[in-house]
């Protein structure tokens, strides 16, 4: 508010707003942002900000009353260092946000918050705050009348200052490789997709780790990526003549999120192909998410064949893909590789 009261100040105009604070049953868009079950409260700091006395927008804060009961947020009146600021304090430090934009026709009671007249469209900017273990704590609703707003947003492909590197992950990598799993199964989840919502399963990267087919991507002094190869067939998705194929097996493969658009795993498919050819093999072959059907297309568009889909008990896993190891997309980075520095 301070910076908006600046602006405007500078641009010599008055701004002002009118603060309310209620406690309430949400809506159900800003229950399921928030993540909360039936019955559970909100507190909302709901705000009409003013431009030379005429509503400029709308801006109403949600947040679980669980966390904010007998806090500052729940006084109806301007918190000078902010909310997140408040937030933070009581341990909910937001580290990341969604931000999401719908245009359309004001409701009755928006139109007579913001005084608009016949036929004015408004834009909604939804704002979803989230702490570093992915819980989200804060749900923002500004509505900004059409005739009064323009958004400007910036766009930019983030470019590797250094060329990525593959090399053996070693012991001490084990935290590294779960860290990135459970950054990508929050993702997930955050998409509705129930792919890898479960513990994981420490055991098994720690073998993998010790058989040397575990692999870590670096990028800028970073590790920003894994992909896990081998030569073991899962018993519950091949058959003992497919097992006996020369062929080797993509698992655990994961990129973290703010590389994703470089088409680093298009690389590590491509660099993976000519392991599985260095060591004499003539396929490169996984088994995806039953029910995820976009990470299926994206197998589907970097030359991998549907060979089947098992439906195996326990196992969510079981859409079966395969291409030949000399495929190559030749799109993402060249990844080099390396040796790790240490064996311990």
């Amino acid at each position: 508010m301070d910076q908006f009261l600046t602006q405007m100040s500078e641009d010599g105009r008055e701004a002002s707003q009118h603060i309310e604070v209620k406690v309430e049953t949400p809506s159900r868009h800003v229950r399921e942002r928030l993540r909360l079950r039936e019955g559970e409260l909100v507190v909302v700091r709901r705000r009409v900000r003013f431009v030379d006395g005429i509503p400029y927008n709308t801006n109403d804060s949600h947040f679980p009353l669980a966390l904010v009961q007998n806090s500052e947020i729940m006084n109806p009146d301007d918190i000078a260092r902010g909310a997140n600021v408040v937030l933070a304090e009581l341990g909910h430090e937001q580290v990341r946000a969604i931000d999401e934009l719908h245009v359309r026709m004001p409701t009755p009671e928006e139109a007579d918050r913001l005084q608009l007249g016949p036929g004015t469209p408004v834009a909604v900017h939804l704002c979803t705050g989230y702490t570093e273990d992915g819980r989200p704590v804060r749900t923002v609703v500004n509505v900004l009348p059409g005739d009064r707003h323009v958004i400007t947003y910036e766009r930019s492909r983030r470019q590797l200052e250094s060329t990525p590197t593959v090399r053996p992950a070693i012991t001490a990598d084990l935290r590294t490789v779960i860290d990135l799993w459970e950054h990508a199964a929050t993702w997930l989840n955050e998409r509705g997709i129930d792919q890898w919502q479960y513990p994981p399963r420490e055991d098994r990267i720690k073998a993998n780790i010790e058989a040397g087919e575990c692999w870590i991507v670096e990028a800028d002094g970073a590790p920003v990526a894994t992909i896990t190869i081998d030569e073991h067939a899962d018993p519950d998705f091949w058959t003992p003549t497919e097992a006996s194929e020369p062929a080797l097996y993509v698992h655990r493969m994961v990129v973290r999120r703010d590389v994703a658009g470089l088409d680093l795993g298009s690389a590590m498919l491509d660099w993976a192909g000519q392991e599985a050819m260095q060591q004499g093999k003539q396929l490169l072959r996984l088994d995806a998410w039953r029910t995820n059907e976009g990470l299926q297309r994206y197998y589907a568009d970097r030359g991998f064949t549907h060979v089947r889909t098992v439906e195996a008990a326990d196992r969510s896993s079981g859409t079966l893909f395969q291409r030949p190891a000399s495929y190559s997309r030749g799109t993402g980075p060249k990844l080099e590789s390396r040796q790790s520095d240490s064996t311990h």
